[in-house]
């Protein structure tokens, strides 16, 4: 039996409704600018692992720190950007 062929041409945003996406755009400049309050070690944390999908360990790599290092300024990270939503 034929695979079915995927569809070329399309990207995942094309599937979402004008709407969603342009609410999600917004939501993602708030995320942003709330990283952008965070110290640079922080932000880079986050931004590897929760928003590029890396894992702590790779993220650590990636900063040129330690895994406990990562993790204790994602620890921290998250824990300001509750404080400011609070």
């Amino acid at each position: 039996m034929d695979q079915p062929q995927p569809k070329t041409g399309l990207c995942l945003l094309d599937l979402i409704p004008a709407e969603a996406s342009a609410e999600q755009s917004e939501e993602s400049g708030k995320l942003e600018a709330m990283l952008d309050q965070l110290p640079a070690n922080q932000a880079a944390v986050l931004r590897l692992h929760i928003l590029e999908g890396l894992s702590i360990r790779q993220a650590a790599e990636a900063m040129g720190v330690s895994h406990t290092t990562a993790h204790r300024l994602e620890r921290k990270a998250l824990a300001s950007l509750r404080a400011e939503l609070a």
